[in-house]
């Protein structure tokens, strides 16, 4: 899994012709209860569809920066930093500042209205792309235009499968979640291609293209809660139980007050920060430190690609099992696994074994991927789900926009990768054992539906 992929989240108040949400529960329409169970099911696996295109397009400006070097190099007389300066740091800054407002836009608008208008701004950003000829086109399209339809592809997309699971929410946002590393794998030789046989302005009216293919399909297709057609959530024919959650909702409901002042949440996503931060960093520094040990860029690479694979089976088949375990379990077998194979990649560097740490740190990586969705969830319910997951990703990007360039600077101060993947797998291991002090289970409370148009 890529170090790109854990880089999102953000909002926008978009498209006039959208109402805003009032501040009142979903009614359940009484006169199409009729349709049964089975049509909720079957649209509530159509949110997932779609929530996964919104993620695998919307992201695919995280993984094209390093494509448009070369030709904006020589485009815009810049050196290969300021161009990865005003494209690739100013959107993952742009992301990171912006992540939480994402979450509360949601508190007032509907989730159609914020992925509207995600796949609207990208359609813009594109086709300013496509026109840039100035460093200040660059400080707009990667600055405001791509970071709000990446950010408010993924927050809009994780609030919408949320909204339609409750005790399959697990294995829906792991099937949606996959959808950022589909983007990861077809968005750059796709856009290498277009890159080679058209330039800048061919690639990006294409992606300008599909996100507009993209409007009609957020804007019509897609309903924020089943209540709004008089089904209930995971196609069951009566109201969810009470959904699980640390603490009893406050009397006047999930509050950006009191979701920052949840303790017992921001302790287990801190840890889940802190582990996606060293896992990224050191699959960012696969390449560089098997290069360092002799082999061959192309073996090298191999690492990288198993971690990858690894990742997608664990966030399928791992990730879904998170939603039916408690912040102990979430929390300490990830930490123990990547911790020990951190450790074995320091002691023994050998390929074989490398090939083996990879995969396991990418299951580990895979599965927790899937975790800020799952615990806040699982603390705050539908209706808390979209601020505390909008924060929990400011608080994990930031984390991880730090550790990638302190474990290269720890390899340019010592020469050596070893010293530094000893000490990471042992931050790693004091947190997966300080984890067995976590609850084993989430307590029950609220279940009610959320804020929706």
């Amino acid at each position: 899994m890529s170090g790109d992929s854990v880089l999102i989240i953000i909002g926008m108040r978009v498209l006039a012709f959208v109402l805003p949400v009032e501040e009142k529960n979903v009614t359940v329409d009484q006169s199409r209860t009729d349709h049964g169970a089975r049509p909720g099911l079957v649209r509530g696996w159509m949110m997932v569809a779609i929530a996964f295109c919104l993620q695998g397009i919307g992201i695919g400006s995280l993984y094209m920066s390093g494509l448009l070097v070369s030709e904006l190099r020589s485009k815009m007389h810049l050196s290969t930093g300021e161009v990865l300066m005003w494209t690739a740091a100013l959107l993952l800054l742009a992301m990171a500042a912006l992540m939480p407002v994402g979450g509360y836009v949601l508190r007032r608008l509907s989730v159609k209205a914020l992925a509207t208008g995600s796949m609207l701004s990208l359609l813009m950003g594109y086709v300013g792309l496509a026109y840039s000829d100035q460093v200040w086109h660059l400080a707009i399209i990667f600055g405001v235009f791509l970071p709000v339809a990446a950010a408010g592809s993924i927050v809009s997309a994780n609030t919408l499968v949320s909204n339609w699971f409750v005790t399959g929410r697990g294995l829906a946002l792991a099937v949606a979640t996959a959808g950022i590393m589909t983007g990861g794998a077809i968005v750059p030789p796709f856009a290498a291609y277009l890159l080679t046989n058209g330039g800048i302005a061919h690639m990006s009216f294409v992606f300008a293209t599909i996100g507009a293919a993209l409007l009609p399909v957020t804007a019509l297709l897609i309903i924020d809660a089943p209540e709004q057609r008089g089904w209930h959530p995971d196609g069951l024919p009566h109201p969810p139980v009470a959904e699980p959650s640390a603490h009893a909702a406050p009397a006047n409901g999930w509050t950006p007050r009191s979701i920052l002042g949840h303790g017992g949440f921001w302790v287990v996503m801190a840890m889940i920060a802190i582990f996606s931060a060293i896992t990224t960093a050191i699959l960012s520094n696969f390449v560089p430190f098997a290069e360092s040990l002799g082999i061959a860029k192309d073996k090298a690479a191999w690492l990288v690609s198993a971690s990858s694979l690894a990742g997608a089976v664990g966030m399928i088949f791992l990730g879904s099992m998170l939603n039916k375990v408690g912040p102990r379990t979430i929390v300490g077998v990830p930490m123990l696994t990547a911790g020990t194979a951190a450790g074995l990649m320091a002691w023994w560097p050998e390929y074989p074994l490398l090939l083996t740490a990879s995969v396991f740190i990418g299951l580990a990586n895979g599965a927790t991927s899937v975790s800020p969705g799952i615990i806040a969830g699982q603390y705050f319910g539908r209706a808390g789900f979209s601020f505390a997951f909008g924060v929990a990703m400011f608080v994990q990007t930031i984390l991880t926009a730090f550790a990638i360039p302190i474990f290269g600077a720890g390899y340019d101060a010592l020469g050596r990768y070893e010293p530094i993947l000893f000490s990471v797998a042992g931050t790693m291991l004091v947190l997966g054992l300080l984890g067995r002090l976590l609850p084993h289970r989430f307590h029950s409370v609220d279940g009610s539906a959320p804020h929706a148009a």
